[in-house]
C-alpha cells in the first residue's frame, strides 16, 4: 500500500490452539502503526478489544500515516510464533536510490517440543512449570528453510551484477536477536522500523525482534552464490540449538547451481541496537525538555512504577510488577464508558496533558536484555547505557534523537525516552520477548483519557466482540477455554 491510503480487513479466525496452548483467541496488532485517531485499530484484547473467539469475525480499519517496512501479528500470547504474523510495505520516498525492491524479508524461529508443538505449547509449559527448557530447531527466512537431516528448502534470491536490491528485514521470532549480513558485502541501511535515515554502510544490522531495518545490497561482488546469514546473539534468553540452519541464500545471474562456501565476517557477540550516532532520522525532528526535571523523581521502590512533574516522567524498573488483562472487559471499553477504575493488574499508569513531552526513564536491574516496543507512538531515543542515569541532561540527544517503536533496553541498564502527547488512546508498552510479554512483563498507558473518544458504530463493533467472546466462554459446547499468562 501507499502512505496515506487506508487498509480495511476482515479477520475471521479459523482455528483453535494446538495440544496444550491456551491461545483459542487472536486479536491482530499493526507493529509499528499510530493508530492516529483509531485505538480501537490497535488490536490488542484486553486493552482495546476482547478476543476472537474461532469464527468470530472483526474488520480493522486504519490509515498508513508513515512509510517503510513493518509486520503485522497475532497480539494473544506467544501465537505468533506458530505463525500468524506477516509483513506490511507502505511505499513512499527511500533516503537512497536502489534499482528493486526485493520485498519483505521476515526471519523467525521454529519450535518442535517435547512438550507440545510449536510456541504456544512452550508458553503452556513456561507458564505452568516454569523457565525454558526447550529451544528452536531452526531459523527461517520467509517462512522457510533446511532441517539437520536435510528436508525443506532454503529462501533463495537471485541479484544481478551492478544493480542495487533494496531489502527489508524484519524480526518476527519470539526470543532470538539477531545479526543480520551478506558474506562478501556491504549494507547501506537507509531505514529503522518506520523512520528514513541518513544512509550508512556496514556489514551486519542488528535486528532484535519486532524491529525492521531497510537496507541496500549493491551486487557488485564476484558472481557466484553468497549467504545470507541471520546469526543469533547471545542475550541470556537466546535459546538457539544449531540442531537446523541460519542461512538463506543470495545467487549471481549467472551463477551455477551451487551451495555458497563462502566464509561469515567477524561479528562482535552482543544485543545492542544499532550505534545512535550512525543512526540519524533522515527528517531532522528536536525534542523539547524544559520540562524534564529528574530531581523531582521520587526514588521508587524496587520493581515499582512512580511518577513526577504532573505525571509526564515515569520510572519503571522492571521485574516485580506484572500486567494481567482481563480479557471481558477491555481497558478502552471501561474508560469511554466512564469507568477510570484501575486495577493493580492492569499496571496502567497515564498522561492527561495535551501536546507536551512526556518521558520514561526505564531501568532494568535484571541481567537480560529487553527489546521493548511502544504501541501508538514514536519514540525518541534520547540516552541509553550500563547501570544507573547520572541524571545529567546535557547528555541527553534532544536535537533529531533516533525515532522509533522498538527499542533493545542493556540488562542491568537504563533508558531515557520522550513521547508526544498527541495521539489519545490506551497503549501497550511491553518486552517483545514471547514468553516475556505473556509472563505479564508489560504496562499499559493512557494518553489523554478525557479526549479518547469513539464514534456509536466503533463503541457498537467493540460490544458486540464482548459479547462474542463472552458468549463463547459461557458455552459448554464450546472448547474449553483456560487463560495462561497475561492475555496480551
Amino acid at each position: 500500500m501507499d502512505v496515506g491510503e487506508i487498509s480495511v480487513l476482515r479477520l475471521i479466525p479459523r482455528t483453535r490452539g494446538p495440544p496444550r496452548a491456551e491461545p483459542s483467541r487472536t486479536s491482530i496488532h499493526w507493529h509499528g502503526i499510530r493508530q492516529q485517531g483509531s485505538n480501537s485499530e490497535d488490536g490488542v484484547n484486553g486493552l482495546t478489544e476482547c478476543p476472537l473467539p474461532p469464527g468470530g469475525s472483526k474488520v480493522y480499519v486504519w490509515q498508513a500515516t508513515s512509510y517503510g517496512t513493518s509486520w503485522w501479528h497475532s497480539h494473544a500470547s506467544t501465537q505468533y510464533g506458530d505463525g500468524v504474523f506477516g509483513a506490511i510495505v507502505i511505499h513512499g520516498p527511500t533516503s537512497a536510490g536502489y534499482d528493486v525492491d526485493m520485498g519483505p524479508i521476515t526471519i523467525s524461529e521454529i519450535y518442535r517440543t517435547s512438550g507440545g508443538s510449536g510456541a504456544g505449547a512452550l508458553d503452556v509449559i513456561i507458564s505452568t512449570q516454569g523457565p525454558l527448557t526447550d529451544v528452536p530447531d531452526k531459523i527461517l527466512f520467509n517462512g522457510t528453510n533446511v532441517n539437520a537431516q536435510g528436508g525443506g528448502k532454503r529462501f533463495q534470491m537471485t541479484v544481478e551484477l551492478g544493480k542495487r536490491y533494496l531489502m527489508r528485514f524484519i524480526n518476527t521470532g519470539v526470543d532470538d536477536f539477531y545479526k543480520v549480513g551478506i558474506d562478501g558485502h556491504m549494507m547501506e541501511v537507509v531505514a529503522i522500523d518506520l523512520t528514513p535515515v541518513k544512509p550508512y554502510t556496514t556489514q551486519y544490522v542488528s535486528l532484535a525482534i519486532g524491529q525492521r531495518f531497510d537496507a541496500i545490497m549493491t551486487a557488485n561482488g564476484t558472481v557466484g552464490n553468497y549467504w545470507l546469514r541471520a546469526l543469533p546473539m547471545n542475550c541470556a534468553s537466546n535459546n538457539y540449538n544449531g540442531k537446523g540452519t541460519q542461512n538463506a541464500i543470495i545467487s549471481y545471474k549467472g551463477a551455477a547451481p551451487a551451495l555458497p562456501t563462502t566464509a561469515a565476517a567477524p561479528v562482535h557477540d552482543d544485543c545492542l541496537d544499532e550505534p545512535a550516532e550512525k543512526t540519524i532520522p533522515f527528517v531532522g525532528k528536536s525534542v523539547n525538555v524544559s520540562n524534564f526535571d529528574p530531581r523531582h523523581l521520587p526514588v521508587a521502590s524496587p520493581f515499582k512504577i512512580t511518577s513526577a512533574n504532573e505525571g509526564r516522567v515515569f520510572r519503571w524498573s522492571i521485574g516485580e510488577t506484572t500486567q494481567n488483562v482481563d480479557l471481558q472487559h477491555p481497558i478502552l471499553q471501561r474508560l469511554v464508558q466512564g469507568n477510570t477504575t484501575i486495577s493493580p493488574e492492569d499496571n496502567m499508569i497515564g498522561v492527561d496533558e495535551k501536546d507536551t513531552w512526556a518521558f520514561w526513564y526505564i531501568q532494568n536491574n535484571f541481567y537480560e536484555p529487553h527489546p521493548i516496543h511502544m504501541h501508538g507512538n514514536d519514540m525518541r531515543i534520547l540516552a541509553s547505557g550500563e547501570g544507573q542515569w547520572d541524571e545529567d541532561l546535557s547528555k541527553l540527544q534532544v536535537n533529531n534523537p533516533m525515532r522509533r517503536d522498538t527499542f533493545m533496553l542493556r540488562g542491568g541498564g537504563y533508558a531515557i525516552l520522550a513521547f508526544y502527547t498527541d495521539n489519545p488512546g490506551i497503549w501497550l508498552l511491553h518486552c517483545h520477548i514471547g514468553w516475556h510479554v505473556s509472563e505479564g512483563l508489560s504496562t499499559s498507558l493512557y494518553i489523554r483519557k478525557d479526549d479518547i473518544k469513539l464514534d456509536a458504530e466503533v463503541g457498537k463493533s467493540i460490544e458486540d466482540g464482548c459479547t462474542a467472546w463472552n458468549d463463547y466462554l459461557t458455552n459448554p459446547t464450546k472448547f474449553t477455554y483456560q487463560k495462561f499468562g497475561s492475555g496480551v
